[in-house]
């Protein structure tokens, strides 16, 4: 692994030694050993592996959201600070937004795609008047065919594909310091630029 040693003021995210096991029926799994990785800010990383490397595990590491029995060591810091369980609470989904990789439970099936980004929009207090405009703004953003069409859209009408773009969109509407994309090209035709 190469070892980059970044200037802590331009460092978003800095990972050092961590190793996390999974103890499962009495058995422990070590998940990631002595993982470092150092990300600057503005700066774009993919992680590639097997199924099963630790990818999933690390992006859930990073977010404490880690299933029980989950134990880990080393260090995860975010702009320069320890991320505890509740500095986590206050930066999920504002600073740092997780894109997950099944995004079929991802989404409200009884809300519309156009009230679950507003509501969103109402917790950052958007105006109201602009929450439309914002919203078809993020779609656009992400490649979406036809934006103006999905805000009335459920869940169930939309491919898998499309659900993570509207899930990426989301993420955005905070403008977030750190996005996880977790197999981000999974149900994806063309290409998308974010």
């Amino acid at each position: 692994m190469v070892h980059r040693r970044l200037n802590s003021l331009s460092t978003l995210l800095e990972i050092e030694r961590l190793s996390v096991t999974y103890n499962i029926n009495g058995y422990t799994l070590p998940a990631l050993q002595e993982v470092d990785l150092h990300l600057a800010a503005g700066e774009k990383l993919g992680l590639v592996g097997e199924s099963g490397a630790g990818k999933t595990t690390l992006a859930g590491a990073v977010m404490g959201l880690l299933p029980r029995g989950a134990t880990i060591k080393g260090s995860i810091l975010f702009k320069g600070k320890l991320l505890s369980p509740p500095l986590l609470a206050r930066l999920r989904g504002r600073e740092m937004v997780l894109i997950p990789q099944n995004v079929y439970n991802s989404l409200n099936p009884v809300l519309s795609v156009g009230q679950q980004m507003e509501d969103l929009q109402i917790e950052a207090k958007s105006p109201r008047q602009k929450r439309r405009q914002i919203i078809l703004g993020l779609l656009e953003k992400v490649r979406l065919p036809r934006p103006q069409d999905l805000p009335g859209s459920y869940p169930h009408q939309l491919s898998g594909g499309m659900k993570q773009r509207i899930l990426l969109a989301m993420g955005l509407s905070r403008s977030p310091s750190l996005v996880l994309a977790d197999e981000p090209t999974k149900g994806q035709i063309g290409r998308a630029h974010v």
